[in-house]
């Protein structure tokens, strides 16, 4: 019998049922070799540790869970984790597992992101001419519209306030044309207007400097736009084709295309911030600890609990086989979102590029929830 969480965002109430899965339900529950499994957990324990009590201003957790998923992390220690068996046993002694489907059961969405490394310069000169900014002292942003209307929960909103009225803040156009120039606000400076547009999608990327230590950057705010795909736009105007446009087909043509690629740009108007990273090569997600290759996912937080463990069941172009393995929702992502919606983490530089840019395939999402507090999806 499918559940409704008590946990769920109003907006997912009637659009999200939970069904409870026996662990030897799972599809391939006892093939996955758990490689990362580890880290991801001990990343996840310290979101719930230090993290998640503040992370959304929005929806809160109570602190009945906040301490249920502290205890179930703290629980690991009675477990030798260093293996495959080891780590099921403790799962399987401390969560349950819930298949996420919509009444009409529409398949979900796996999509993939990456972590780039693009040439940059510390100072402008000729050859490296594209800024990237840090954030502007006065961008306002409201991380949950829901606080101020139900019509617009979970959605961002940012602007700067004018003559005491919070207007829109400046377009990617706006931007890319000289508004925040000259301000101190510049990080580096790019040789590839593509270059900064992709790790803009991406949210962090590592700054690989012709002399000196490379620079890691993660997110630090967006101007409050939404997200428009180019992939999209492209394929309405007959540039590419449903079967075509991949992220490198999508970034191909944007560095063969000079003025016109500049202006389709612009058609995105939202624009990202970035801040160093307190670790080299080492991106963040939205929890505060290390994203982990192939086992962090970036997912709606008003349809599931950012930190928890999820399993996928996917199909992917790499392999024949179906891909089944855990995960955690680590991240989140202005295109993430929707019922049974995640983007996998595929890690670093090119190669990581070509596998995430070519991950568009159905798939089913299983939650993890603690035990203790199963009451949370069963409740009144």
């Amino acid at each position: 019998m499918s559940q409704t969480p008590r946990f769920l965002s109003q907006r997912f109430k009637e659009s999200l049922h939970f069904l409870p899965v026996s662990f030897e339900a799972l599809p391939g529950w006892g093939v996955d070799p758990f490689d990362g499994v580890r880290e991801g957990l001990e990343g996840s324990a310290h979101f719930f540790e230090v993290g998640a009590k503040s992370w959304s201003k929005a929806a809160p957790l109570s602190p009945k869970v906040l301490k249920g998923w502290q205890e179930v992390f703290e629980a690991r220690s009675k477990y030798d984790l260093t293996g495959p068996e080891g780590l099921r046993a403790y799962l399987e002694a401390y969560f349950q597992c819930f298949r996420l489907e919509t009444p009409a059961q529409e398949p979900g969405l796996l999509t993939g992101y990456y972590h780039p490394h693009v040439a940059a310069s510390p100072i402008q000169k000729p050859g490296y001419e594209i800024p990237l900014y840090k954030r502007p002292p006065e961008l306002v942003i409201i991380e949950d519209g829901g606080l101020f209307s139900p019509k617009i929960e979970g959605q961002r909103l940012a602007g700067m306030v004018k003559n005491g009225n919070l207007v829109p803040y400046f377009t990617r156009q706006e931007i890319e044309e000289g508004a925040l120039s000259g301000r101190g606000l510049e990080i580096a400076w790019l040789k590839d207007p593509t270059d900064a547009f992709f790790m803009m999608i991406q949210g962090s990327g590592t700054l690989m400097f012709e002399d000196g230590p490379c620079l890691t950057l993660h997110y630090a705010g967006a101007n409050g736009y939404p997200y428009t795909s180019l992939g999209r736009l492209l394929i309405e105007r007959g540039l590419l084709t449903e079967n075509n446009a991949s992220a490198m087909a999508v970034k191909t043509w944007l560095q063969q295309n000079g003025d016109d690629a500049r202006r389709l740009m612009w058609e995105n108007k939202s624009y990202i911030f970035f801040e160093a990273s307190p670790a080299t090569h080492k991106p963040l997600g939205a929890c505060g600890v290390p994203l982990v290759c192939m086992r962090s996912l970036a997912c709606d937080p008003y349809a599931l609990p950012l930190g928890a463990p999820l399993w996928v069941d996917a199909s992917v172009p790499w392999q024949k086989d179906p891909y089944q393995r855990l995960m955690f929702a680590h991240d989140v992502g202005s295109a993430i979102k929707g019922e049974i919606r995640a983007d996998l983490y595929c890690g670093q530089g090119d190669e990581a590029f070509v596998k995430a840019g070519s991950l568009k395939h159905p798939g089913t999402l299983y939650l993890l929830w603690p035990k203790g507090l199963l009451g949370d999806v069963y409740g009144a």
